[in-house]
């Protein structure tokens, strides 16, 4: 993240800010201004957001002889750099399974099922503080068998 700071006649993007502790320049990684009683950070040297979905693979599978529902382990979405706090989205491309937890870094899928086999994936985008994203992906087996 960038900030324009007026010197002399024009403005100039700053990229680094520093400021001095006990006589010693010293990095600043945030500058926090105070707006309508609220503490505001306008600027950070955050790294840029990454993400990464931890397992890369969920599954589950039931045996009925009737619908049922079947529900994936946990899977999380695992974030670095960016700016807290983050948020998250989880999106199914098959319209028949859920996330169980879709605006929180850990959820499960869910569908109910009968006699097959969903095979889908499921992405997580997440947001940091300051607007950037990063997103993941998980592959998502849900099976739902007659029982012989």
């Amino acid at each position: 993240m960038s900030i324009k700071a007026r010197v002399g006649g024009g403005t100039q993007v700053i990229t680094n800010i520093g400021a001095m502790v006990a006589g010693t320049l010293r990095p600043v990684r945030r500058v926090r201004i105070m707006r309508a009683g609220t503490l505001v950070t306008v600027f950070s040297t955050a790294q840029a957001i990454q993400a990464s979905a931890s397992p890369g693979f969920v599954s589950a599978e039931e045996s009925s002889v009737k619908p049922v529902r079947v529900v994936s382990d946990s899977v999380t979405a695992v974030v670095s750099g960016g700016s807290a706090p983050y948020t998250y989205q989880w999106q199914v491309n098959d319209g028949r399974v859920a996330a169980t937890s879709p605006s929180a870094a850990t959820t499960a899928f869910v569908a109910s099922i009968y006699n097959t086999t969903i095979t889908t994936t499921a992405q997580c985008t997440v947001t940091d503080a300051f607007g950037a994203q990063a997103a993941c992906s998980c592959d998502v087996v849900l099976v739902a068998v007659v029982p012989t």
